[in-house]
């Protein structure tokens, strides 16, 4: 269930990814990186039903990570590239080269040599608050980094430094997603102790943790 899961993700990208560049094509072409641009596309049905699809893409890598591993999920989803090259050649008619189709069953081929090779286990670890500061200050920095030399350079350039940053995020946000399933499943068990994580958070002494910046309290 884990890998239709993940599967079921990845077609769901696809097809958001087909959408919302339709829903953005028109847009002008110095609205990047600008609200102007999130105006045109939230008046393209289109876009919207590609966001809709990414929410849906989004619950079920959260499923799949809440029964899977990590390191099971993520690998498939890199399919995403796969069912991108069927939709575009099949649904909307593009003329996919050689060098596509080869890139895409070299990507499939060394997802399943991946699979069946490394044979990926979950860790035996939750990560701390300083471990999340540093993955997050790292991810941040590399997405800001990416989406600076996406400001030029040549359309292929651009695409690639966006998408770069997408992928790192997309991939901060799978880990704290598995973390955040983790810790619903396990207090959904016991309500007394998700009650008291609910207390701590609206008291006083909380939020003064909040404004000194600290995220978890000292022991």
């Amino acid at each position: 269930m884990v890998y239709l899961l993940a599967l079921g993700s990845a077609l769901a990208n696809a097809l958001t990814s087909v959408l919302q560049r339709m829903g953005v094509e028109g847009a002008p072409g110095d609205s990047t990186l600008r609200l102007r641009l999130m105006a045109h596309a939230m008046r393209r049905g289109i876009w919207l039903l590609g966001f809709a699809l990414m929410v849906l893409s989004f619950v079920m890598q959260a499923v799949a990570l809440h029964f899977g591993r990590l390191s099971q999920v993520q690998p498939v989803l890199t399919t995403e590239l796969l069912f991108l090259v069927l939709i575009l050649s099949t649904w909307f008619r593009f003329r996919i080269g050689l060098r596509e189709w080869l890139s895409a069953v070299a990507a499939a081929a060394g997802l399943t040599g991946f699979l069946i090779f490394a044979r990926p286990l979950g860790g035996s670890q939750n990560p701390t608050g300083l471990d999340w500061l540093l993955v997050v200050t790292v991810s941040s920095t590399v997405m800001m980094l990416s989406v600076l030399a996406a400001l030029r350079g040549p359309r292929w350039w651009r695409a690639a430094m966006f998408g770069t940053a997408g992928a790192v995020g997309f991939a901060l946000a799978a880990s704290m997603t598995k973390v955040v399933t983790g810790f619903i499943a396990t207090n959904a068990k016991d309500p007394k102790a998700a009650k008291q994580l609910l207390d701590y958070l609206a008291s006083p002494e909380a939020a003064e943790i909040y404004k000194e910046g600290r995220i978890f309290p000292v022991r």
